[in-house]
């Protein structure tokens, strides 16, 4: 009787082997477990031993899919890690770009010349004004938190109706010439001052040469970057 036990316990074994070996890997261990162990109990103590044999392969099954869990977090866990580590490597390299790109403006800047004026009773750009805007443009453009302020500005002879108007033109035509080097309009801001900021003696033609200007402002977002005058 035994006998008889013992061999149908085997088949039973083999049945359930076959049964698993085209399952997943934790199935596979599961009914590994399960059904290795059921045949350990049934060898060992007939039905009875069969039954608690099963019963602790159940439980090896249950710690082996918590194992596996387990691993499926730590291994999302560790890509988690690797993504951020990524994130944080382009991030660093965009900030030292933009730190190079920084300290490349302000070596430009710090050589640009800044006295470029306007003839007496005109608005139109010198040569030399147009390829100082032309470059300031390229740096604009470049840093998105820019944003500019033109200020136009006239010596202290004329009426003041003349001269309001005389200053608005100048910062009119520096403008013009930022937006056509491919500054948004909408990251400037112009207006004239007249001759309101004069401080020449009368008659001093030098000082008055002075104040025939437009001053440009190149505000980013850490403050004041670069003041020229045209």
């Amino acid at each position: 009787m035994k006998k008889s036990i013992l061999t149908s316990t085997l088949c039973l074994a083999i049945l359930t082997a076959s049964q698993y070996s085209s399952a997943g890997t934790t199935e596979l261990k599961q009914g590994a477990a399960f059904g290795g162990t059921a045949v350990l109990g049934a060898i060992a103590g007939g039905p009875i031993g069969f039954v608690a044999g099963a019963i602790t392969g159940a439980l090896i099954g249950e710690e082996l899919k918590a194992a596996d869990q387990a691993d499926e977090a730590i291994n999302a866990a560790s890509n988690e890690v690797i993504t951020l580590k990524e994130e944080l490597s382009m991030n660093q390299a965009m900030l030292a770009e933009r730190e190079k790109s920084q300290d490349e403006m302000a070596d430009l800047l710090q050589n640009l010349p800044n006295e470029v004026y306007f003839e007496s009773n005109s608005d139109e750009l010198t040569p030399d004004a147009e390829s100082i805007i032309a470059v300031l443009a390229k740096l604009i453009q470049q840093d998105p938190s820019i944003t500019v302020d033109v200020v136009g500005h006239t010596d202290p002879r004329g009426t003041d109706e003349y001269n309001n108007v005389l200053s608005q033109y100048r910062a009119e035509a520096v403008v013009a010439k930022l937006i056509d080097c491919g500054v948004p309009a909408y990251r400037i801001s112009s207006k004239g001052e007249g001759s309101n900021q004069s401080t020449s003696m009368k008659g001093d033609l030098d000082s008055y040469a002075l104040e025939r200007r437009v001053d440009i402002e190149l505000i980013t977002d850490t403050g004041l970057a670069y003041q020229s005058n045209f």
